[in-house]
């Protein structure tokens, strides 16, 4: 348990868990920036970002360093991605009142530093730029704090009790902090820990291609776009009946197909009027479930920045 967290928690860590965040645990922000004292580091961190994120040319910088935000990809997109009027980076930015010129619209340095500067003067409410230096801030400070040695190589708030039993500290009060301690998918350190030390988490991730479970079955390969698995003999609730699985991805519209041609056995097509009666034909077992979930329309407040038009 407390090898997870501290991989969760380690400076380096990349992933999707906002494990280190999502729990104020005391001694936790010492161990990653590795300093006792990180507090006033930190203060002089946000000092910064908000004067670099307030002047011109750094706020540009951040917008090329971007893309703007992942807005632009390639000189030759279309902006919207729609028919329309706007078929051309050049379009855009002429909608917007900036020039640039055909050849210059080919160059995507000179492209990006034009739709920078179009950004920063008509868009640049729907940015944060201040938050990009803080983070980037924050990185050159944990590398900093890493480069002479591991100054804080425990989290203090995280104890070993006995061999069953950890203990956390948590500093205040946070009603959803025993839900996300509990959440997190412990891996045991004879496994993953091989090599592990504070900052480098290559021992780990050299791993990934190989993951060690606790459940049913064991991987075996992922090759061509098919999982396989096998049944493990020293599951706690017995090997399965079944010994070999194996997870293919297949298109929406071929999963019926690949049934009624025997290249899969099990497949999840969504039911329509056509699937049906090409299942009842083929004489194909098949069971209807109601989808009990629901959707939303996702809108980028950059590319429509009036909240009127959002809402429709």
């Amino acid at each position: 348990v407390i090898f997870t967290y501290k991989v969760l928690a380690d400076p380096n860590y990349d992933g999707m868990s906002p494990f280190r965040t999502a729990v104020n645990i005391v001694g936790m922000n010492e161990y990653y920036y590795d300093d006792p004292n990180y507090s006033e580091n930190v203060a002089k961190i946000e000092a910064q970002a908000k004067k670099d994120g307030n002047d011109k040319e750094k706020f540009i910088q951040y917008l090329i360093d971007t893309k703007c935000e992942g807005m632009f990809e390639d000189v030759s997109e279309d902006p919207d991605g729609e028919d329309g009027p706007l078929t051309s980076w050049a379009d855009y930015l002429k909608d917007k009142g900036f020039e640039i010129s055909e050849a210059d619209a080919k160059d995507e340095a000179k492209l990006l530093q034009a739709l920078a500067e179009c950004e920063y003067e008509t868009n640049k409410d729907s940015y944060d730029a201040v938050s990009y230096y803080e983070e980037k801030l924050s990185k050159d400070l944990v590398a900093d704090g890493l480069s002479d040695g591991i100054d804080v190589p425990e989290i203090s708030g995280i104890e070993k009790i006995d061999d069953l039993t950890c203990k956390v500290t948590v500093d205040g009060v946070d009603m959803n902090a025993e839900r996300q301690l509990g959440v997190q998918n412990i891996v045991p350190a004879s496994y993953y820990g091989e090599g592990f030390e504070k900052g480098n988490l290559e021992g780990v991730k050299a791993k990934n291609g190989t993951p060690m479970g606790s459940g049913p079955y064991k991987f075996v390969s992922n090759k061509d776009n098919v999982v396989k698995l096998e049944a493990n003999e020293n599951y706690w609730g017995g090997a399965p009946k079944t010994k070999y699985l194996a997870f293919q991805v297949v298109e929406e519209n071929q999963k019926a197909d690949s049934v009624i041609n025997g290249d899969v056995d099990i497949a999840e097509p969504s039911a329509s009027t056509e699937i049906i009666e090409k299942l009842d034909g083929a004489g194909i077992h098949y069971d209807l479930f109601d989808n009990n979930g629901y959707g939303y329309v996702a809108i980028s407040a950059k590319r429509i920045p009036d909240k009127n038009v959002r809402e429709g």
